[in-house]
């Protein structure tokens, strides 16, 4: 319905459908109100149905995306909450899970990285885990975003507006983790309101996505930080790290990769001694050995190789695998 205006163009006042608008003269589908998802339960816990906007309305997956289980400790596996079979229902990813790694077998890995759409901001510190990654046979990462740097890190002030916009682009994107450079060794940093506020609001408003918090790297063989630097870091990092572990995140631990070696079935640490007047204290610095097989960002492959079967480890245990 409308009005003629110099009888030749029709200026629609109204739809015939109740459920059109007006948009640039013509008529079409309103957009749909309301929320995108609707809370669900079964399999044992409860989750959301995922909705589609179709004529402007909203048509709601039959699938119950599950993401708790009704039963404290039971896990969720291929969209079912079941009795936890392992021991281990860490969600860090740190030099102590390492040796789980030769309990995955190739197929395995394939399944596991199948389940998986990965948007992974990141400058040069880290790609070290896509190399380690890259270095493993029988494995392709092409449902992983972003191997070529993205041009920003966590160190960007607009670090959440980017992965914001681009989640909202990409909504086949279900796991999102983005690395430091140095930045938490400057004491300017405010790492609660700049990273881990930013990094719950995300949470939030895209509850379907796994998010992977991440700590910065420490003194290393390239970036030789002060003791002053070496105590912001550490006191930056430990804050990342006792938020994560405090409220049950996922956490990929980059600086106690970095910083802890396995010799001997021991844990060994490696650090800078301060002796300053100001700092005594041993900070950790990374840990850097052998001979690069590969080329790897500031460091050596096998650092690479820990921090690549560190990170898959924990998509295992994202996917719901216990060691």
């Amino acid at each position: 319905m409308g009005a003629w205006v110099n009888a030749t163009t029709c200026s629609l006042t109204s739809c015939d459908n109740s459920n059109h608008e007006i948009i640039n003269n013509i008529c079409v589908y309103k957009a749909c109100a309301g929320s995108g998802s609707v809370s669900c339960s079964g399999n044992g816990g409860s989750g959301e149905r995922v909705g589609t906007c179709v004529n402007g309305s909203w048509q709601y997956s039959n699938i119950c995306k599950l993401n708790k289980c009704d039963t404290p400790n039971n896990v969720i596996q291929n969209n079912i909450c079941i009795a936890n079979s392992g021991s281990d229902l860490t969600k860090i990813a740190d030099s102590s899970v390492l040796s789980n790694f030769n309990q995955l077998t190739t197929a395995q890995l394939v399944n596991i990285i199948g389940e998986f759409n990965v948007y992974y901001p990141h400058t040069s510190h880290g790609s070290q885990l896509i190399s380690g990654m890259k270095n493993i046979g029988g494995i392709s990462l092409t449902n992983f975003d972003a191997f070529v740097e993205a041009g920003f890190d966590l160190g960007s002030s607009s670090w959440d507006t980017n992965v914001r916009n681009y989640l909202d682009g990409h909504p086949l994107v279900n796991l999102v983790t983005a690395s430091w450079c140095g930045q938490l060794s400057s004491a300017s940093l405010n790492v609660q309101t700049h990273y881990i506020n930013k990094m719950a609001k995300l949470e939030q408003d895209f509850p379907n996505v796994t998010f992977i918090y991440q700590t910065g790297h420490p003194r290393g063989a390239e970036y030789s930080y002060s003791c002053t630097e070496s105590n912001t870091a550490y006191t930056n990092n430990q804050l990342i790290r006792n938020y994560a572990k405090n409220n049950n995140k996922y956490l990929f631990d980059f600086d106690e990769l970095d910083s802890h070696i396995l010799q001997n079935n021991t844990q060994v640490s490696c650090e800078q001694n301060c002796t300053t007047s100001t700092f005594k204290k041993n900070y950790p610095q990374e840990c850097t050995w052998g001979t690069s097989a590969y080329s790897c960002s500031h460091s050596k492959s096998p650092n690479c190789d820990r921090k690549g079967r560190a990170f898959l480890i924990l998509l295992a245990l994202i996917s719901g695998h216990r060691f």
